[in-house]
């Protein structure tokens, strides 16, 4: 029963914040350079921007390396969490027009940070029973 219950908890705070979710990457560049990091590590196998527009559209949001090489500011755990979700987004996108494919992997992209939430929820949930609560 304890089991069943930790599985309604995390179902119950996943179906609201993918109810409440954005479906889209956010209104800053942060999320939007951490999907463009997972995007370069899946299709060309590089931790860095290399693409000019990205690089003088988001000047203040990344530094420039040792290599000069432009990086994005954050930890790479972002982006490398969106890796799984960037590639359901392209097996799932190939079911759509083809203009409408980065549209359909962004928005399956979308769907880490309520997975995340929920899961935050699942383990508070467990402390608290670790608690006695």
């Amino acid at each position: 029963m304890q089991k069943g219950l930790s599985s309604y908890v995390f179902l119950f705070f996943l179906s609201i914040y993918l109810f409440t979710a954005q479906g889209h990457l956010g209104y800053e560049k942060d999320g939007w350079l951490r999907f463009l990091l997972a995007k370069n590590i899946i299709e060309k196998g590089i931790l860095y921007f290399d693409d000019q527009t990205v690089i003088q559209e988001c000047k203040g949001w990344m530094l420039k390396g040792r290599d000069n090489r432009d990086y994005v500011y954050y930890e790479i755990g972002h982006s490398l969490l969106f890796i799984p979700f960037y590639i359901a987004g392209k097996i799932v996108s190939q079911f759509f027009p083809v203009s409408e494919r980065m549209e359909i992997i962004k928005l399956i992209c979308t769907f880490l940070n309520p997975l995340l939430a929920a899961l935050l929820c699942l383990v508070f949930f467990q402390l608290m029973k670790q608690l006695g609560y």
